[in-house]
């Protein structure tokens, strides 16, 4: 099968760009060709089709009045990204595109190529871009869904869009244009959601194309694990407020617990400030990736998440996983689909200091149950996020469409 692989980076940005990057691995193992349509940027990976890649363009930064109308335009209806498409469709004749992330950069003009064409269309959804006007369902510090039912207005009320009202009015008016003109939902014939949480939440915004549900995968041949429990726990990922982990500076404050934070983002500096002030025995570690990650939390005793936001289906705990290690995390979103409390790891209630602290000291005082927690964990993702498992599931979505077109 020809399969089309659609993301609007080809650079290993986030856990978005990973999927996409082990997904089009895993088809072409299995005897796939693997076509890639994306943007053209200096940190891209190598393609046979970047020929026809379009322009990167930084919607975060304001270049004046007529070149950000310019790339609002491009947000709403990209004419490059329809014209470079259908010359690679002609080139490369697909049989299926699996869309990911195409927000702002790619847009939905490139909809009606492939219903020119004839190409079911698959998308997988990483985030809310599909409902939330800033993919998150947070703002103001707490989960929000003010704007279902179509209320996007909510988002410029609140500046919910990188704090700005201007940029809060282009994603409202985006969202508008695309849900008016019912792009996605006459464009993609399933969508595939890593979590049942994410299934939920498109049934709540009545969202009413199929949905199929399929968790990531995580090849753990690839990862050694170490089940002995150091003598620290761990956060890794970003230093952002929807990762609630000024509530796991609380629930440590004044205690001997050691804790890890590695990573970095908008809060770093707020984060260092507030450490010190609650006495809390934390070591912040610059961003790491590979193998020098894992060996920072195979020496761990257990991985920490705090998140007050509806995490989708975070990597981040598979990967922990995968390393034999447990996890205290957050009962919200989809993280209860990947952590079974009392089975491979807690679950806390979000934004609960307390419950979080018990949690933490529970865990970190029993070495054993550490361990047990840990091998569970590693056992749970071999059971349940296996790529050939997955590599099924995605097969019958395919030839579900193929079949019917």
């Amino acid at each position: 099968m020809r399969i089309l692989q659609v993301n609007k980076f080809f650079y290993r940005r986030g856990g978005s760009e990973t999927y996409f990057f082990e997904l089009a691995d895993l088809l072409k193992k299995n005897g796939h060709e693997v076509i890639h349509f994306s943007t053209k940027a200096g940190a891209n990976l190598a393609s046979p089709n970047d020929e026809f890649f379009i322009e990167e363009i930084n919607f975060g930064k304001r270049e004046g009045l007529v070149r950000d109308l310019k790339k609002f335009g491009h947000s709403l209806y990209s004419f490059e990204a329809k014209k470079k498409l259908e010359k690679l469709i002609i080139a490369t004749k697909p049989d299926i595109a699996h869309l990911h992330n195409i927000s702002h950069h790619i847009s939905p003009s490139i909809f009606s190529v492939f219903k020119k064409y004839k190409i079911p269309v698959v998308q997988t959804l990483h985030d809310y871009q599909l409902i939330c006007p800033n993919f998150k369902l947070f703002t103001e510090g707490a989960v929000c869904e003010r704007c279902k039912k179509y209320r996007y207005w909510n988002a410029v009320f609140h500046r919910c869009v990188h704090d700005s009202r201007f940029q809060s009015l282009a994603e409202a008016k985006e969202m508008f244009f695309h849900r008016a003109c019912q792009f996605y939902e006459k464009g993609v014939k399933c969508f595939v959601t890593p979590s049942k949480f994410l299934a939920g939440k498109l049934a709540a915004w009545q969202v009413k194309s199929k949905v199929e549900n399929t968790p990531l995968f995580l090849d753990a041949s690839r990862f050694l694990p170490k089940y002995e429990p150091g003598d620290y726990v761990i956060y890794f990922g970003r230093l952002a407020k929807e990762k609630g982990i000024d509530i796991l500076f609380r629930a440590l404050a004044d205690t001997d617990i050691k804790l890890k934070i590695v990573g970095d983002g908008q809060e770093s500096e707020k984060l260092k400030v507030k450490s010190e002030k609650l006495k809390v025995n934390v070591e912040f570690v610059e961003h790491k990736s590979g193998k020098e990650l894992h060996d920072l939390i195979r020496d761990s005793k257990f991985v920490v998440l705090p998140s007050i936001w509806y995490e989708n289906y975070p990597m981040s705990l598979l990967e922990a996983g995968a390393l034999g290690k447990a996890a205290v995390a957050s009962s919200l979103g989809g993280i209860p689909e990947i952590i079974y409390d009392g089975e491979n790891g807690f679950l806390a209630a979000p934004n609960d200091v307390n419950d979080f602290r018990e949690k933490i000291q529970r865990l970190f005082g029993d070495n054993d149950l550490c361990e047990k927690m840990g091998r569970r964990a590693r056992e749970m993702i071999l059971e349940n996020n296996s790529p050939e498992d997955h590599y099924k599931k995605i097969m019958k979505v395919y030839e579900t469409l193929t079949t019917n077109d």
